[in-house]
């Protein structure tokens, strides 16, 4: 396999304003890296699904795509920013059943730390 190709598994958090969302997102990755050295950029894309932690919401399908930049730790370990868009769909349930469920989506720009290992 090319050793600038990266799959795998990943975990996060993301908070979002408006809506006042939190949720945990569990995703598959892949990453392409421009160059095999220990600090190169790269390009990736998330798909999973976010756990919502909020009372009475639901998360729902997660997908990303976007760019960041690595810098080598240690052997295997890397530490870098990413920047990139993200699709995130989520459901409310309310207590009142006359209201039923209401879903929808978020259209983001996610900003974030990456550790890999």
């Amino acid at each position: 396999m090319n050793s600038k190709l990266a799959i795998g598994l990943g975990v996060g958090i993301a908070a979002y304003v408006n809506p006042t969302i939190t949720t945990i997102p569990v995703y598959g990755s892949i990453n392409y890296s421009l160059a095999n050295k220990r600090s190169t950029p790269y390009f990736y894309g998330n798909v999973g699904y976010s756990f919502a932690t909020t009372r009475h919401t639901n998360g729902g399908l997660l997908s990303e795509i976007g760019t960041g930049w690595k810098f080598g730790l240690g052997r295997k370990s890397h530490l870098g920013p990413e920047i990139g868009y993200r699709y995130q769909e989520y459901n409310y349930e309310f207590i009142d059943s006359s209201y039923g469920n209401i879903g929808g989506h978020l259209n983001s720009l996610s900003i974030g730390i990456v550790f890999t290992f």
